[in-house]
């Protein structure tokens, strides 16, 4: 058979058996390779010179008798060698071959050994069948993807163990792609090929399906496109970000001067909202300087929980934050972070005004920051009891431009910056969020002291 090969409970003649395993091997192959396992060589010699003891002996008595020329005695001498001789070495191939039992048996043992480990050492799923479709063999990783146990898995219809969409061709090899759904319900998507194992005569004896989950696979194809789809929006914030800046720095100049001119009511009423337009668009070139800037710059011994006194200070007197109860609970003697501590404050800063902003409405609007650390990170976070970030877009709110706030509320850069700013660092920034509760923290990386 071409590959592995698939039978029932017992050894056929001319294969190896492992577990439910079977590799079969040609006549002769499985002579040369049987000869090898009883060290024939060794037997050949040893067969010869017992031949060669019995028959040395049969000539010295052959001699002793020709001596005395009885011819009926000479006759039965040569009949008697004749016999001695081929029993003898019947006898002593028997009584090596019986030796050697153990010998081959290990060898056969370490052969199933290979197999088993080969295919349970495999990362993909393994399923063998037999011509009736039934699961004969399935490596770990089967029970570890389709929730099945080993031994439920042996002797169930393929179809059973492996549903998937729009079934599996039993009569040919082919390779696609399908939903899975596993024994515990969970459904994914998966690689799979199907190989028909043939004999030698071209006849099918076995299947065997192999299956890699793509879970992994697709979610680093699309961390991989969004980190492209980053490079290239940084790249352009750069370029944005000088053509704006300039003229916006003239046009606000310009408004400044013309409100200091006295004006009728509407005129100055106009010019304080071109201002403030004005003011927003200068704060987004500034989010996208932010997010095109290099990683690490200016860093130094950062103490966050000083960052977090003076963010929550400043947060006091914004008028957007005068019903809000502010809590702290800062862990004595925090380790200090390498960091750069404006951009650091920036953080907070933000991730506090989005908690500001998502408990309005709420009768009892609060903000918690609390900090601690660990043997290898420091970790602060900012938690509301607004009313949560809604399931389906958590995935997204790092993303540049993403928003959940009305338009003109917000530029969708702020979460983003600040993501790129913590892995710029060496940390990471996570949310969780329920209704009544969203939650920020941070992590980063204690100062190394050389």
């Amino acid at each position: 058979m071409r590959g592995a090969d698939v039978a029932g409970p017992e050894a056929e003649s001319g294969k190896f058996h492992a577990g439910n395993l079977y590799c079969p091997v040609s006549d002769s192959t499985s002579f040369r390779r049987f000869l090898a396992d009883v060290r024939f060589p060794y037997l050949a010699g040893t067969s010869f010179l017992l031949f060669g003891l019995i028959f040395g002996a049969f000539q010295l008595l052959e001699i002793t008798i020709r001596s005395g020329n009885p011819g009926a005695d000479l006759t039965y001498l040569h009949l008697s060698r004749g016999m001695v001789t081929s029993g003898g070495l019947v006898i002593w191939i028997i009584w090596t071959l019986y030796e050697y039992r153990d010998r081959i048996r290990t060898v056969m043992r370490q052969h199933d050994d290979q197999y088993q480990r080969l295919l349970g050492a495999a990362v993909e799923t393994i399923l063998l069948t037999d011509d009736h479709h039934r699961v004969v063999y399935a490596n770990t990783a089967a029970e570890r993807e389709l929730g099945w146990t080993l031994t439920d898995m042996i002797g169930k219809p393929l179809t059973e163990v492996l549903p998937v969409a729009g079934g599996v061709d039993a009569a040919r090899n082919r390779r696609w792609e399908a939903d899975v759904t596993t024994h515990t319900g969970r459904v994914f998507r998966a690689d799979l090929t199907h190989v028909v194992l043939l004999d030698e005569d071209g006849r099918r004896e076995a299947c065997g399906v192999i299956l890699r989950d793509l879970t992994e696979t697709r979610l680093r194809q699309a961390q991989l496109e969004r980190s492209e789809r980053l490079a290239s929006l940084g790249h352009m914030a750069a370029g944005v970000a000088h053509e704006i800046g300039n003229p916006l720095t003239a046009i606000s100049s310009i408004i400044q001067l013309m409100q200091k001119r006295p004006q009728d009511e509407f005129t100055t009423e106009q010019l304080q909202v071109v201002r403030e337009n004005v003011n927003r668009i200068n704060k987004i070139v500034r989010d996208l300087v932010d997010f095109s800037r290099p990683k690490r710059a200016d860093l130094a011994p950062t103490y966050l929980n000083d960052l977090a006194e003076q963010a929550v200070g400043l947060m006091r007197h914004d008028s957007r934050c005068r019903d809000i109860r502010f809590e702290a609970d800062l862990a004595a003697d925090l380790p200090t972070v390498t960091a750069t501590a404006d951009r650091l404050h920036q953080v907070l800063v933000n991730l506090i005004l989005n908690a500001v902003d998502a408990t309005a409405g709420q009768p009892d609007r609060q903000v918690r920051i609390r900090t601690w650390a660990d043997a290898d990170m420091v970790h602060l976070s900012v938690e509301d009891n607004g009313k949560g970030i809604p399931i389906e877009v958590l995935p997204r709110i790092f993303e540049p431009f993403f928003t959940t706030k009305d338009v003109g509320k917000g530029t969708g850069l702020g979460l983003s910056v600040s993501h790129h700013i913590l892995t710029g660092l060496g940390g990471r920034i996570d949310v969780e969020s329920e209704p009544g509760r969203t939650c920020f923290s941070l992590r980063i990386p204690r100062e190394t002291i050389s």
